[in-house]
């Protein structure tokens, strides 16, 4: 009778099921009281049964119960989508229910389910990697993407069409985020724009469905998220913020699901997280202010993993605006959040959450020990040469500087940085950045200024930390090629990633035993023998971590020994004062300007490496507004028509910076030198000889820095180091140019050109918001022919080495010798990240190759991989040297690029030239250089820059439009 009683009301349940009448809670206890009903398969009575049992567990909030009813309703599905959809419901309520070890075991069921599509399994294969991948068992979620790929080639057309996105694509992201987590983040990179290209392949291809495009393109935008990480952390900035603009102006032209508030709010995030690594933190604050108001519009769980990320990258962002107190609200949010997602859990790390927390509310020793175990946490788990420790270290001394009661010594400031640098033939893995966190500690450092010489050298150390950051980018892809072009080398570095990876797992392993050691020391009533063995086991796997860290020492000096080069590239060493003064000669001076966010900072260092620092009193947001007045008439194209007339050119603006940017250098190295400028942020865009020294009248009666010094700018200073410790053969080849291409595949026309038109820039539209671009509306500059062979019939170069028309393709220039050339000249259309719809790299626009940006554009990354000798590298064209102006910029990724590929200097233009005063400018360059056998490349330039302000080509030539665009990058010497 029991039994038809508990029967009765589990039929009572479905019946109120079915009607809509929610059971009540007696019923509801009614239903689960007493054995279990037969197997769901049995019949259908039992089957509404189990239902019943399902619904009464649920609204009870009982876990076992459901899940077993769950599983009965999963054996009784009548195919494998009602299958795979109660599965998923067991899957779902274990996370809801905390139990994390027993929702992977669940979700690996799955996957090895065959009564559920391959597709389908190729799809939880994909998450599941993904959280494999967050919770650092990385060797695990190699094989489950493994796993889901073999499934996903399994999978018909028509169940791929039933998913919500390519289970193929997502694995490949999960994979992403494997490698990116190892550190090797070239692998990251290249699997994440295979995401990218898959994506938008599918999104073009018309013959997919409308669901598959749609899931496509929201699978786009959702991977800005991750790429542009990955391209932070490798220094590529410039390439990082015109994808994601490119991207946000996309979003804004498309009216569709996939650009969601959500979609909107991670660009915006991944906007401020690039504009927080290069130090601009009023402008992050704004773009995370802006994701975190689309989240909210879309009303994201508080809960949510995006929100909980915006809201730690807001924090820190006010953490560098020096905002301390104000980070309580979003870091009250985030630990909110981490205890009800586990992702989020995974994303961030809880020591460095209540290190932010103590340190907000003033609980200063708090901060500092929660900081000092982030330390300790990063170092157990990943190491002392990866993002996490470094990140981690950097809050550490952030802290430790907010500390007014026990001053922070110079030691320790040195101790952090021996961290984050490299020294000897130890490696810094500059590709593992601390990203954001990073920025601000390097700022602390410079800006804790003394007036003792230790300071000087501290702030020297860490203003050239973040110039090497600027260029990382540049210099791993040349590394990578370097490597492509060599067995042996190649052979090294694959052994080099091996013992990498080994390490990683024994790393692993040896902080899982270590962490089980300390939980049974801690714990009362412990067995001594127990705590015995698992303390020698945790020594054991010690041992074995510190015998794969002495193999991966030893494959490193091996490559630094044979390949010195290559670990310059991967591996920079900052040198000391005293290096870079010997590598300064008698008439020449090296200067960092670094624009703080309060003050501006100068280190000076002369031959023999004397060092001198100083403040500049000048905030960040002045110098910017300075430089951008100073600037704007260079911008903006319009050429001055009227002899001795400033044609817009705020004069005024240009004397401030020079009183207070260069007054005070001049006053300590006197005028004449040679000063070799590495500048940052704002400053990076600064053409620093048109400076005027005072206000005049006009530009005739104006005394220009000019004529105070010549000026080159250098990349930074192991740069400088590098380039004078090469051995320097001079090439056979006196030139080889490529000039006027043509971009629309046609045969060049009669050379008509007006001389004093200004050179176009490649596609002006493209400021104004374009998404869609065609190569063959590229402008011709037939002019510049004339440009490159004056010089090539100055330096005595044949008819034969200029290259123009259909031949000057980018196909060409990786195909020619270019290794015994001292001149190489390109006179063509520089490319700036983002300028074209599409494409956001730099480069240099080259002949028609069949598919415009895809074939016809001499990338950074072809430029790095060139073999070069040359004294100097020409390029003139328009904006060949323009920076973003980020924290770390010092000159364009383009110029870096050919500075990798072995050029000795650059000659490189700031705006769009005019083309009769470019001529006139390098030609005479040139002839200077030619004449005096003792003159330096920056002075034979500064020699043509001088004759023409005097008046030597016309009064109209006086303007510093005319004679200031071009400036020498790299040794500036001969």
């Amino acid at each position: 009778m029991r039994h038809l009683a508990v029967f009765w009301g589990w039929l009572l349940c479905a019946v109120c099921l079915a009607q809509g009448n929610a059971p009540t809670a007696e019923e509801t206890q009614q239903v689960l009281a007493g054995p279990p009903p037969a197997p769901a398969t049995s019949s259908p009575q039992a089957l509404d049964a189990w239902k019943a049992r399902d619904a009464a567990a649920q609204k009870l909030n009982l876990l076992e119960p459901r899940i077993e009813a769950l599983r009965q309703l999963a054996n009784a599905a009548p195919d494998s989508e009602s299958r795979f959809r109660e599965r998923d419901l067991i899957v779902t309520a274990l996370g809801r229910a905390g139990q994390f070890a027993r929702q992977l075991t669940e979700r690996d069921a799955v996957i090895e389910d065959r009564r559920i599509g391959p597709g389908r399994r190729a799809f939880v294969a994909a998450r599941q990697s993904l959280l494999l991948a967050i919770g650092g068992e990385y060797a695990r979620s190699l094989r489950t993407v493994s796993r889901g790929k073999s499934l996903a080639s399994e999978a018909s057309a028509d169940e791929m069409e039933l998913l919500p996105s390519d289970p193929t694509i997502a694995l490949l992201g999960a994979e992403a985020v494997v490698y990116q987590r190892r550190g090797e983040l070239p692998r990251a990179l290249q699997l994440s724009q295979q995401i990218l290209d898959a994506a938008l392949m599918t999104d073009r291809d018309a013959t997919a469905s409308p669901k598959r495009r749609q899931a496509a393109r929201a699978t786009y935008y959702g991977q800005m998220w991750n790429h542009t990480h990955y391209l932070d952390m490798v220094g590529r900035r410039d390439e990082a913020m015109a994808l994601i603009r490119h991207a946000q102006r996309q979003a804004a032209e498309q009216r569709n699901p996939a650009v969601s508030p959500v979609t909107l709010g991670n660009l915006d995030y991944a906007l401020a997280r690039t504009l927080a690594t290069a130090g601009d933190y009023e402008s992050a604050l704004v773009s995370i202010d802006a994701s975190l108001t689309q989240f909210t519009e879309a009303r994201l769980h508080a809960h949510d993993n995006n929100t909980g990320l915006a809201r730690r990258l807001r924090a820190i962002i006010l953490l560098g605006l020096n905002r301390v107190p104000d980070m309580t609200g979003d870091i009250e949010a985030v630990v909110a959040a981490q205890g009800g997602n586990p992702t989020l859990a995974g994303n961030t790390n809880h020591f460095e959450i209540e290190a932010l927390r103590a340190l907000a509310a003033g609980r200063l020793d708090e901060a500092t020990a929660r900081s000092n175990e982030r330390v300790q946490d990063a170092l157990r788990w990943s190491g002392r040469h990866t993002s996490n420790y470094k990140t981690a270290r950097a809050l550490q001394l952030i802290v430790r500087l907010a500390d007014a009661a026990t001053p922070v010594g110079n030691a320790e400031i040195e101790s952090y940085l021996d961290t984050i640098t490299a020294g000897g033939t130890r490696w810094s893995d500059a590709s593992q950045r601390g990203v954001e966190v990073e920025a601000v500690a390097l700022e602390r450092i410079i800006a804790r200024l003394g007036d003792d010489t230790v300071s000087h050298a501290l702030a020297l150390r860490a203003a050239e930390h973040l110039r090497m950051d600027a260029s990382q980018g540049a210099l791993l892809l040349g590394a990578a090629k370097m490597a492509a072009g060599s067995t042996e080398l190649r052979a090294l570095i694959e052994r080099e990633q091996v013992i990498l990876n080994e390490g990683l797992d024994k790393r692993r392993l040896a902080a899982s035993a270590q962490s089980g050691t300390d939980r049974l020391a801690k714990a009362q009533g412990t067995d001594e023998l127990v705590l015995k063995r698992q303390r020698a086991e945790a020594d054991e796997k010690a041992k074995a971590l510190a015998s794969a860290d002495n193999r991966l020492d030893e494959v490193r000096r091996e490559i630094s020994q044979k390949f010195p080069r290559y670990q310059e590239l991967v591996s920079p060493r900052i040198p000391t004062a005293t290096e870079i003064g010997k590598a300064l000669r008698p008439d020449e001076v090296y200067v960092n300007f670094f624009p703080g966010r309060e003050h501006g900072y100068a280190v000076l260092v002369r031959p023999g490496g004397a060092l001198s620092a100083w403040r500049v009193p000048l905030s960040r947001q002045a110098t910017t507004d300075l430089v951008l007045r100073f600037r704007k008439s260079f911008d903006s194209g319009a050429t001055p028509t009227q002899a001795n007339d400033w044609a817009g050119l705020d004069a005024a603006a240009g004397a401030q910076l020079h009183q207070v940017w260069l007054t005070p250098l001049f006053t300590r190295v006197g005028a004449g030198k040679t000063i070799y400028i590495s500048a940052s942020g704002p400053l990076a865009a600064l053409p620093w000889a048109a400076l005027p020294s005072r206000n005049a009248a006009s530009p005739r009666d104006t005394p220009w820095a000019i004529e105070q010094a010549a000026f080159a700018t250098m990349p930074s200073a192991s740069s400088l180091v590098l380039v004078r410790s090469l051995e320097s053969t001079a090439g056979d080849v006196a030139m080889r140019a490529y000039a006027d291409p043509s971009f629309d595949g046609a045969a060049p026309v009669a050379n008509t050109v007006v001389r004093r038109d200004v050179r176009p820039v490649a596609y002006a539209s493209a400021q104004r918001g374009a998404t869609a671009f065609d190569y063959r509306s590229v402008a011709r500059l037939p002019e510049t022919l004339d440009e490159v062979r004056a010089i090539g019939s100055l330096l005595g170069a044949d008819s034969a080495s200029v290259v123009s028309g259909e031949a000057a393709t980018r196909t060409r220039v990786l195909k020619d010798d270019l290794s015994r050339v001292r001149v190489l000249a390109f006179a063509t259309h520089g490319i700036v990240p983002g300028e074209l719809p599409g494409f956001h790299k730099a480069g240099l626009a080259m002949a028609y190759e069949g598919s415009g940006l895809a074939d016809s554009i001499l990338t950074v990354e072809d430029v790095t991989g060139l073999r070069l000798n040359a004294d100097i590298v020409l390029l003139s064209a328009c904006n060949t040297g323009l920076t973003s102006g980020g924290a770390g910029d010092t000159v364009s990724a383009l110029a870096r690029g050919f500075f990798v590929a072995g050029a000795h200097s650059l000659l490189v233009t700031a705006w769009a030239v005019e083309s009769q005063s470019a001529m006139e400018l390098t030609v005479k360059a040139f002839a200077a250089l030619k004449a005096d056998p003792k003159a330096s490349r920056a002075q034979s330039l500064a020699q043509a820059q001088r004759a023409m302000l005097g008046g030597s080509a016309g009064e109209l030539y006086r303007h510093p439009y005319f004679w200031a665009p071009y400036f020498v990058v790299g040794d500036a010497a001969r």
